[in-house]
Formats: C-alpha cells, structure tokens, sequence
C-alpha cells in the first residue's frame, strides 16, 4: 500500500518521527489501521484520525478525506483481511471469464484483483462502513467542520477488459438497458456525450440489450453504470449520517478501456454518471502524467535555460536522471550502450547518441504506458538533433575525443 510516516515518537508502538512504513489494510468496521514498517506491524486506532483533525483545527487548515473502501487505484488494496479472504461472500471482479486474479502486461506483469462492483454484499459492508465513519465525524466535528469533504473511494474501475466477465455480470449485460437511462443518454445527455460515445449511441437501438442499445461503447457504459451506482450508494450512506460533500477522482484515460480502469469517471462516461451517482457533487482527474511533465519542462530548461537567452546544454545529462525514475530498464540498457561506446571511440557524442536511438527501441519493446514510450522517443529525438553539429564534425572526422577535449580545456585553464 501507501506509504506513511511517523511525525511523532510513539514509544509505546517503538515508532519514532521520520519512520517510514507501508499501509497493510484498513479495517473501518473495527476502527483500526494496520502499518508495517520492516519486519514489524504496528496497529492503529481511528481514533488517531481525530488527533489529524484537532491538529489540522489548531494550524486553521481545513481537510478532505478521502475514503478506500472497495476501490484504491482500482484494485482492492484497503480491504481489511476479512474481506480479501471470503470470496464466497465478497466477490470479486473476473476481466477474464473464471479468473478472479490475473497479471497486467502493460504494467509490467502485475498482478491485479479487484471486487466486484455487482456484489451486494460488498456493497453493504462499505456503505456501513463508510456510515460509522461519517456518524464519527459529525460528532466529532460537526460543529467546527475541519473536515469539509470526503472523496469516496478512489480511482474505482476495472482494469484488464472493458467490463466485468462473471457469470452474474454476463446476465446483465444481457439484460434490458434500464428505459430510463437509456432516453437519458438518447436525449438530454447527447448534446455534451464525447464524440466517440455520440456515435455509438447514434447506432444503437432505442431498447434493448447493453450491446444494441450502446453498439461499441457497451462494455464501458455497462460497467461505468455498476460502478457508478455502486459509489453512489455508498455516498448516500455517508450522506444519511452527515452531509458533506462527496467527490470522486478518475485515473485518466490513455488507450483503451481496461488499460485505465474502466467504468472511472473517466471524462467520456461523465454522463453515465452523473445519471447513477447524483450523490457525488465533484469530478476529480488524478493526473499522474504529471511525473512526465514535469521531466519534460526539466529537460527543456537545459537545452533552452531562460537565464542564458535560451541558450543551453544538449540535455543528457538531465534526460538520463528523468529517465531512470520514469522507465529505469531501458535506461539502463541506454547507459550500457553510451559506457561502452565512449570506452570504445573516446566519442562522447557517440556514446549519447547511440543511447538515444536504444532509449526508445527498449521502451517500446517493453509494456511501458503509452505517454512514457511517446516523450522516451520525442526526447530522444530531441537531444539527437542537439548533437547535429557533432554528427557533422563525426563525418568529417573533426570531433574530438574525450581525452583530447580534456586536454583542451586544462590547456586554456593554464592559461
């Protein structure tokens, strides 16, 4: 799970400021946390969620909760152990027919297990869960309201196929469409549908199955409908005890349905939604492009610094250590190839552009996202074009080895 850290000595749990440990489950039902740091777990009381409170009342800072019931980053992280166990009573979610586990190849072989957004039993043990906690807060902290909104699960959705494949799911989808969904998303809802879900819905039937009603948005609608009722009645839950605002964030959407979690309030089922859970009052995007952003704009500025007029180095350095946190395999095998190819001509612009021609062909050939395999190749790109002067001395035979540059440079520091 997440990581936490201890910001206080705790010598009763032999935890101490600056600890770094891992989130083992939540159990909401028994109030209590369970943190393994090393070898050791430690347990903790719910009651320590008011301690974050009254410190957060004392700073006047106001906070967000966010609730990982069934879902978190769309598998079942957070389930206490006696829900993970019974897969009798808390089914879970088949992307294969049969299979209640299996492994992502986009995610470097993971293995991936989520619940199932159609179990009722599921469903009621969160919504009392998730009604405790939200009866605790009002008490607690109805009158000062610190607390001022809760985010219900989090990234909810099924990865690995468009919509769930359990026998119980295959019935439904087999099923009537509900009438009222249905002239919903055929009347109201079509002036905002995105494009892609337009035409669909353009093509299907007025009735009907999932499959003829929604044509080739089916699978995701289908599962975007159970997901989204399933949160919604959880939030209703919450809502009964005490009436915050509820939000829910979506992994976003790159590639097809099932590489993100499909049935999210990814931005083209926001319709979908908005029908079954009009107890949520706001719509987050969980930007984890963000890393790539940022390695971007940081690659950039070396190439192009402001503070030089634009004006800068060939970026490879910079590039390197982006790289290694965002897909560190292949940029090993990119920093093999430069160590070798320096050992071998002295050429350090051939060592840098040999390792960002590999670069992109390793990413490309391994189940990287693809956003990381899209900037690896323009970056790459980028920096070989950089280094265009240094081809055009290499043909010429005018490029200075590494030793002979180093001579240079001491000769004009003698100087």
């Amino acid at each position: 799970g997440d990581k936490v850290m201890q910001i206080r000595n705790n010598y009763e749990k032999e935890v101490f400021n600056g600890d770094i440990g891992l989130i083992d489950s939540v159990d909401p039902s028994a109030r209590e946390l369970t943190v393994r740091f090393d070898a050791r777990t430690v347990l903790y009381d719910v009651s320590e969620l008011d301690e974050l409170i009254l410190a957060a009342r004392h700073r006047k800072l106001k906070l967000g909760f966010l609730w990982f019931g069934a879902w978190k980053n769309a598998q079942c992280y957070y389930a206490p152990p006696w829900v993970k166990t019974d897969l009798e009573r808390f089914r879970r979610a088949q992307p294969v027919k049969g299979l209640n586990r299996m492994t992502l190849p986009l995610f470097h072989g993971m293995e991936y297990s989520t619940l199932s957004a159609f179990c009722g039993e599921t469903l009621r043990a969160d919504s009392r869960a998730f009604a405790n906690l939200m009866a605790h807060l009002r008490e607690f902290d109805g009158e000062e309201q610190t607390v001022v909104y809760i985010q219900v699960e989090n990234e909810t959705g099924l990865q690995g196929a468009a919509r769930d494949h359990s026998d119980e799911a295959d019935a439904l989808f087999e099923s009537e469409v509900p009438e009222e969904f249905a002239a919903y998303m055929q009347g109201p809802a079509m002036a905002t549908l995105r494009e892609d879900v337009r035409r669909a819905v353009e093509a299907g039937t007025p009735s009907g199955t999932w499959r003829e009603v929604f044509t080739d948005q089916a699978e995701e609608i289908f599962q975007a409908a159970a997901t989204a009722r399933y949160v919604n009645a959880v939030a209703a839950a919450g809502k009964a005890e005490y009436n915050l605002p509820m939000a829910v964030n979506a992994w976003l959407e790159i590639g097809k349905a099932g590489n993100y979690p499909s049935g999210g309030p990814v931005g083209k089922m926001l319709e979908v939604w908005k029908f079954f859970a009009p107890q949520i009052d706001v719509f987050c995007p969980d930007i984890y492009v963000i890393a790539i952003v940022c390695g971007v704009v940081a690659i950039l500025g070396h190439m192009w610094t402001i503070y030089l007029k634009f004006r800068g180095g060939k970026g490879v350095a910079t590039s390197a250590g982006v790289f290694f946190a965002l897909a560190p395999i292949p940029t090993t095998c990119a920093f093999i190839t430069f160590v070798i190819l320096v050992a071998i001509w002295g050429r350090i612009s051939i060592g840098s552009i040999a390792a960002c021609v590999v670069l992109p062909l390793v990413s490309w050939c391994m189940n990287y996202p693809l956003a990381e395999k899209i900037m690896v190749t323009a970056v790459g790109l980028l920096v070989i074009y950089k280094h265009i002067p240094n081809i055009k001395r290499l043909l010429s035979q005018k490029e200075l080895k590494f030793e002979d540059g180093a001579k240079k440079r001491k000769s004009h520091e003698n100087k």
